[in-house]
């Protein structure tokens, strides 16, 4: 067993963590604290003798699970900065390769496969941030063709092989498809595993994220079937903006 997350009130996990410290002899699992993260609204509730007071602590605002940045904000800004930094480095690289090769392992390697676990997790839609990210792939694909490329021809580039595109997509154009695929093929797990009370409500960030898809793509939501699939949600957003360079 390598991550657990617990959940509930506080008096609740301390009981959890209690017994999973209790069973340690037992099962030879013991909790490495200084790796261990509490998040919550007012630490000052934290005893010194509760089995959480070693547990670093961290903001809601930079709250992470698994890699996945749950908020909106500084965690998931400087996720997406990060990326823009290895991006911008990786085409300095790239500029040494021969094109072909260059542009292949951009598409493919190192542009939307680096972004695309952050894009999935967490609602990046409308994050100004991925503009820049476009910007530096944009640039970067003018270096690697050695060519300005216009609105137009990014956009172009930026669709789809199969639309007629270079297939090196744009963190913009994709975020809300990546999202809301996401969110429809996990929605049964998150339903088994949340508690009665709130397995039900209704996600607002996917509401939100779903009226962002409606204006790209000008069109209504895929069915429930199609849901899960990224390329029902992708394929009416690329059709719409090949409209737009007819």
């Amino acid at each position: 067993m390598d991550d657990v997350t617990l959940s509930g009130e506080m008096s609740t996990v301390e009981e959890d963590v209690g017994t999973i410290l209790q069973a340690s002899a037992e099962t030879g699992l013991h909790l490495n604290t200084a790796k261990c993260e509490i998040i919550m609204e007012d630490f000052t509730a934290i005893a010194s003798s509760s089995p959480l007071a070693d547990f670093v602590r961290v903001e809601k605002s930079e709250m992470m699970l698994l890699g996945a940045r749950v908020t909106k904000g500084k965690t998931q800004n400087k996720a997406i900065t990060e990326k823009i930094e290895q991006l911008s480095m990786a085409i300095d690289r790239l500029s040494l390769h021969h094109a072909h090769d260059a542009l292949v392992i951009l598409k493919n390697s190192l542009a939307m496969p680096k972004l695309l676990y952050t894009l999935r997790t967490s609602d990046c839609s409308e994050n100004p941030l991925l503009m820049c990210f476009d910007d530096t792939l944009r640039t970067g694909l003018s270096r690697i063709l050695n060519v300005d490329l216009s609105n137009g021809q990014w956009l172009q580039a930026s669709l789809p092989v199969g639309n007629g595109g270079l297939g090196v997509r744009s963190a913009m154009m994709l975020a809300p498809s990546a999202f809301l695929a996401s969110a429809a093929l996990t929605l049964e797990l998150q339903q088994s595993i949340l508690p009665e009370g709130i397995k039900d409500l209704t996600d607002q960030s996917v509401v939100f994220v779903e009226n962002i898809w409606t204006s790209l793509s000008g069109t209504s939501v895929p069915t429930s079937e199609a849901r899960h699939i990224q390329k029902a949600w992708d394929r009416p957003v690329a059709v719409n903006h090949i409209d737009q360079l007819l």
